[in-house]
């Protein structure tokens, strides 16, 4: 294990194999601009393109379905790259082993991908600038190998195995994500024991452990930007970001119960949510029949000025952050749908929440 930095509103401390680092007394903005796209997106890419799980929406609002590929009748799409090109799997519902890693490329029909010999299914999760693709892939009966992880060039369309650490004795093996530099990364079971290590993949080094963070008996990496920089949750909960020289860096936001990472961009900014739990109701409602007793509110936090910001919502719903691009605009789900213009502020302080729901473009709605 390593030692960790915890990167939160607080003061400098230092604890056994701990490093608790304050924040600079900047602040983030963020300008809300509400969308309606025809179902819930989960992502968005460089040029602004929203992802959801049958569909890609551009930022003029034109609208393109994802179609299943002929002899299968459902679809689901995981990621996308910059040009637009989608991947995921497809299937034939109430069938067994159909599941499909599947490519939509841009402007194209969708082209099933197969599945490495020896396998009976497959799903396509990320994809990079260059066409590279990951993917994991099941054989029939649990066992050694069953679950596999592999990688995909488009030149060839040859499913290369990413293969495995030394002591993965059942062979989980999951790929989550690939950044433009081909590097790969995802989690490995080590057999029959509670720990779960991330894992980097190149074509020339292959599979490397990544260590894991202090106390930590497993990290599961999320996701990974161009630098190197991967964003993953340890055994605890907890979200980290681990860098390939400075190593791990702990999130967390005083003041609040939780706080949960969903995506980076190349710059280090990380988006995600803060929780805040009220057993007994939110203030206002407490003592009702049925009060709400938890909220989620959207959270960014820059790695490389150490500023972090809740963005609190009005009215008690929950929203959250669940992706960012690399021109600073984030994807906000939940109650609505936003896109979100993420900066610096001068000002050191949140003010309080809207007193409306915002409007479709709301410049107050600012933290």
């Amino acid at each position: 294990m390593t030692s960790t930095r915890r990167l939160a509103v607080g003061t400098c401390v230092v604890m056994a194999g701990l490093v608790v680092l304050s924040l600079g007394a900047g602040a983030l903005t963020a300008t809300f601009t509400e969308i309606t796209p025809p179902s819930t997106p989960f992502d968005l890419n460089d040029a602004g393109q929203l992802v959801g799980p049958r569909f890609v929406q551009d930022v003029d609002g034109a609208y393109r379905h994802l179609p299943n590929p002929p002899g299968f009748n459902n679809s689901q799409a995981y990621g996308v790259n910059s040009h637009g090109d989608v991947v995921g799997f497809t299937e034939v519902m109430a069938a067994f082993y159909s599941d499909t890693a599947v490519l939509w490329p841009a402007g194209g029909a969708p082209v099933t991908l197969g599945m490495p010999p020896g396998d009976v299914e497959s799903h396509a999760v990320d994809i990079n600038d260059a066409g590279v693709i990951v993917g994991i892939s099941k054989a029939e009966q649990p066992g050694p190998g069953w679950l596999s992880s592999w990688v995909r060039d488009p030149e060839d369309g040859i499913f290369v195995d990413l293969g495995t650490l030394p002591g993965a004795g059942d062979g989980q093996i999951e790929v989550t994500a690939i950044n433009n530099a081909g590097v790969a990364t995802g989690n490995v079971h080590m057999g029959i024991s509670s720990i779960w290590l991330g894992f980097t993949w190149t074509e020339a080094g292959g599979m490397v452990a990544m260590p894991l963070p202090t106390d930590e008996t497993a990290f599961w990496p999320l996701d990974i930007n161009n630098v190197g920089q991967i964003l993953g949750r340890g055994s605890s909960g907890t979200t980290y970001v681990w860098d390939p020289v400075g190593g791990f860096t702990e999130l967390t936001m005083d003041g609040h119960d939780s706080a949960v990472g969903a995506a980076l961009n190349d710059s280090g900014l990380v988006v995600g949510t803060v929780r805040d739990e009220y057993p007994d109701g939110i203030p206002g409602q407490e003592g009702e029949e049925d009060p709400i007793t938890s909220i989620t509110s959207p959270a960014a936090w820059d790695l490389s000025t150490g500023d972090a910001t809740v963005f609190p919502y009005a009215d008690h719903w929950s929203q959250a952050f669940v992706a960012v691009n690399n021109n600073g605009v984030a994807l906000s789900t939940g109650h609505r749908t936003f896109l979100v213009e993420i900066g610096p502020d001068t000002v050191p302080s949140v003010p309080p929440p809207p007193a409306a729901v915002p409007a479709a473009t709301d410049p107050t709605y600012t933290g």
